[in-house]
């Protein structure tokens, strides 16, 4: 597995891409991205047509948060089976989602079309990588880090 020492950057402070604050955490971490994939996001969203920009509900998510997460999408898919029932248009807008972020080099996880990844261990999987640009890490809020 791979590790970066690229520092975490603040979507809220990109005027480029909509943070949703819906999944806020009281230590912002929903809105953090590795710089590199900060850049990669800003490739994308220049590739979309005009008019069009992206919205993040949650970037960096604990392991802790992850781990519940996958364990209640587990258990709801056990219950029922998705709907496949959606709208021209918004299959025509999850198309031109899908080939900006596949253009500027994301990995789509294949049952949530929502979810795309970069340099992490499914997109290493995904697209033949030898190994991960990004293992885990911490969030530590800018509060922490400088004194305050």
């Amino acid at each position: 597995m791979g590790n970066s020492d690229e520092p975490l950057v603040d979507l809220r402070d990109m005027p480029e891409v909509r943070v949703d604050a819906r999944l806020a955490d009281p230590a912002g971490a929903y809105a953090q991205l590795r710089e590199g994939v900060v850049s990669r996001l800003l490739d994308a969203h220049r590739l979309l047509p005009r008019g069009l920009s992206f919205l993040v509900t949650e970037a960096y998510r604990p392991l802790d948060r992850q781990q519940a997460i996958f364990d209640e999408y587990r258990d709801e898919l056990r219950r029922r089976r998705p709907a496949t029932n959606i709208s021209p248009r918004a299959r025509h807008h999850r198309r031109i989602l899908s080939a900006a972020l596949t253009r500027a080099g994301f990995a789509n996880y294949p049952t949530q079309w929502w979810h795309w990844s970069f340099g992490d261990r499914y997109w290493a999987h995904h697209t033949g990588a030898d190994r991960t640009r990004y293992g885990p890490t911490r969030f530590t809020p800018a509060a922490q880090t400088n004194g305050c």
